[in-house]
């Protein structure tokens, strides 16, 4: 007879697990004296089965764990890893057995036993063959195991402070730059979960390992990747291989921003000053502010297209005031620190001997200075970073200064180069545009990191306690306070100076890709949402008057479609392209964070977009269909500023409506006449 469900397989046998039950499997194992190929696949068996047993024992009974530390399973599991004859398999089932054991045991009781002896960190220390990526693997996830039950008491088990020896946190981050992501996403944990152990000796291990080895590692792996990064983008690489590596320096900045969060202000301090020393005021800072090189032409520095998008994705995943606070003034300051620019010369601290040995797949510098000059005697030499400069030593001190304090000097009195390429970038005429603004996004936004004061002392903001009203002739003076494409800025230069050049640059449309148009209004709409801006009438009368001139000029453009000598006048394609693009432009503003941080944002900045990611930048090839494009989303951006504080509409118009036929004379949105 047929079961019931018409299936004649019987289900397999459910193991009941007991005190009785671990002393035969506990038998069976001392009953090999030896572990060959023909019975490892049976001890593999009877440890996994004795993991079980454990793990039920201590769910439901306590002598099933008593019975395994009195016959010291533990040591005897420790000394078959140890031993180089162990196979893979038993290698890897025993180590997955010790991490079931402490991410399953409750018991305070079981779980210092666990770690007393000094089994396990005999096991850390040893040697395994880790070019074995299984082995390596299991391992990692055995160490990731027991960071998560460190605490102030469990400490004591892993950090002899006596011997100065802490294996589970030197051994872990020998792999911090693994191949394997995750690999390197369970070190950082590590890493994460023993900077946050309350412990006063431990952290002073910590601080003086990391001074000496892995913050500076952490730094020098960092410009590695900006080099890889700037390569790839010389090479003409993909988008999706450009995104991989882009991936993989989020990560990076993830991991570090979460180590500068931490209640720890020696170590975020110390961190601070890797990352200025060793990696962005030569690197980022120097690509910046250095010769405008184009991809591909050959150089020791990145690109400023990769340094104007490294900058922002500094910004936008970083929170750290220590960090993000030199570098955005230094930045966006009108005036340098005396001799800043002399010392920001010097080449790059060369990588401590410790990191070169580590670095098994790494881009060096040698070797990011040969791919970019086509593999030149020059280029190949280490030697080529050495000039009349003043070096850096290997703590990232320039002359006995560090990096912190020159960019936090208090003595401005240079020109700053740093902000005339943000200028520059934001008049529309360099593909830096986006990225740019992407940049000033993230400033503006990251108000943990970039303080007010800052922002309007670069003249993004305007200060809070500026309130007088304006008469219509300095609003008019106001808002043609920059010439096209110029840069007549008087030395008092206008509060809103960078707003202003933002609108400014909307005018001249035609240069710019759509997408980058968009990312560029919802900039202009989130610096007036600030009540600083729109309620000041002062201010807000003048970008009402900057955005009408803005508007009126894209109205224009797009009347040339329809004048009666147009290939498109009267048309059905134009009708056709005008639902289309209406359309199109109700969807929301592109997010400027994720849009700024695409790979494909840092190849339109380096204007190397390949031809099959046109359609990213929203520009089409209908010069019609993107003035359409351009004039709806200014209108849009035109009735969102009204919007912000219900201003009434413009004279002669439905309410909400802005049409394509305007006089020059008409009024702005302001109310200013």
């Amino acid at each position: 007879m047929f079961p019931f469900w018409g299936s004649t397989k019987e289900a397999p046998a459910k193991v009941e697990y007991s005190l009785n039950r671990l002393q035969e499997l506990h038998h069976k194992l001392e009953g090999f004296a030896y572990v060959d190929d023909r019975n490892r696949e049976e001890i593999v068996e009877i440890v996994r089965q004795i993991t079980e047993a454990l793990v039920w024992g201590e769910r439901n009974d306590a002598s099933v764990f008593d019975f395994f530390c009195e016959k010291n399973l533990l040591g005897h599991f420790v000394r078959l890893l140890a031993l180089p004859r162990t196979p893979k398999s038993l290698k890897t089932q025993l180590l997955q057995t010790l991490s079931i054991l402490v991410q399953n045991i409750t018991k305070e009781t079981s779980l210092y036993y666990l770690f007393s002896n000094n089994y396990v960190n005999q096991l850390i220390s040893t040697p395994f063959d880790w070019s074995d990526d299984d082995i390596l693997a299991y391992y990692i996830s055995f160490l990731k195991s027991l960071s998560l039950r460190l605490n102030p008491e469990t400490i004591k088990f892993f950090f002899n402070e006596r011997a100065d020896h802490f294996p589970l946190y030197t051994e872990a981050i020998r792999f911090f730059h693994h191949r394997d992501n995750m690999v390197r996403t369970s070190v950082r944990t590590l890493t994460l979960a023993v900077f946050r152990v309350t412990d006063p000796a431990m952290r002073r291990f910590v601080l003086h390992r990391n001074s000496q080895y892995y913050f500076t590692h952490l730094a020098c792996h960092l410009r590695d990747l900006w080099f890889k990064l700037d390569a790839l983008l010389c090479s003409g690489a993909a988008a999706s291989q450009l995104q991989e590596a882009v991936d993989t320096h989020e990560d990076m900045l993830c991991y570090l921003d979460d180590v500068l969060s931490l209640d720890f202000p020696e170590l975020q301090a110390l961190l601070c000053d890797r990352l200025h020393g060793f990696a962005i005021l030569p690197v980022v800072l120097q690509g910046l502010g250095g010769s405008d090189r184009r991809p591909g032409q050959g150089s020791a520095q990145i690109c400023r297209a990769s340094a104007m998008y490294i900058l922002n994705e500094l910004t936008s995943k970083c929170k750290s005031p220590l960090l993000l606070q030199p570098i955005v003034r230094v930045v966006l300051s009108t005036r340098l620190p005396v001799g800043f620019l002399e010392r920001l010369r010097a080449p790059p601290p060369p990588p401590p001997p410790s990191y070169t040995s580590l670095s098994d797949a790494n881009l060096t510098l040698a070797a990011h200075g040969q791919v970019l000059a086509g593999g030149s005697q020059a280029a190949r030499s280490p030697n080529k970073y050495h000039s009349a400069a003043p070096a850096r030593s290997a703590s990232g001190e320039v002359d006995g200064v560090s990096a912190l304090s020159l960019l936090t000097s208090s003595k401005s009195d240079a020109p700053n180069p740093f902000r005339r390429v943000l200028t520059e970038a934001l008049k529309g005429m360099d593909d830096m545009l986006l990225v740019a603004a992407g940049f000033l996004g993230s400033a503006h936004r990251n108000t943990s990191g970039v303080p007010r004061e800052l922002l309007e002392t670069a003249r993004i903001l305007p200060s809070h306690h500026s309130h007088k009203p304006a008469t219509t002739d300095e609003v008019a003076s106001e808002a043609s306070t920059m010439t096209p494409y110029g840069d007549s800025i008087p030395a008092d230069a206008h509060p809103l100076e960078i707003l202003l050049r933002l609108i400014h640059t909307l005018r001249y449309h035609e240069n710019l890709h759509v997408k980058t148009l968009r990312v560029c209004c919802r900039l202009v709409l989130e610096l007036y949402q600030e009540h600083s801006v729109c309620g000041n009438p002062r201010w807000h009368d003048a970008v009402s008057a900057s955005i009408w001139e803005t508007h009126l000029r894209v109205s224009q453009n797009l009347l040339v479609y329809l004048a009666p000598d147009s290939d498109l006048s009267g048309q059905q394609s134009f009708l056709d392209q005008f639902v289309d693009a209406w359309e199109w432009h109700r969807h929301p503003y592109p997010d400027l964070e994720r849009t700024c941080s695409d790979a494909r944002a840092l190849q339109m900045a380096a204007a190397m977009v390949p031809e099959a990611e046109r359609g990213w930048t929203e520009t089409t090839g209908s010069n019609a269909e993107t003035a359409i494009r351009c004039y709806l989303t200014v209108r849009r951006l035109v009735r969102d500023l009204r919007l912000v504080n219900s201003l009434p509409d413009v004279a002669g118009g439905a309410t909400g409506v802005l049409p394509i036929s305007i006089k020059e004379d008409d009024p702005p949105l302001g109310g200013v006449h």
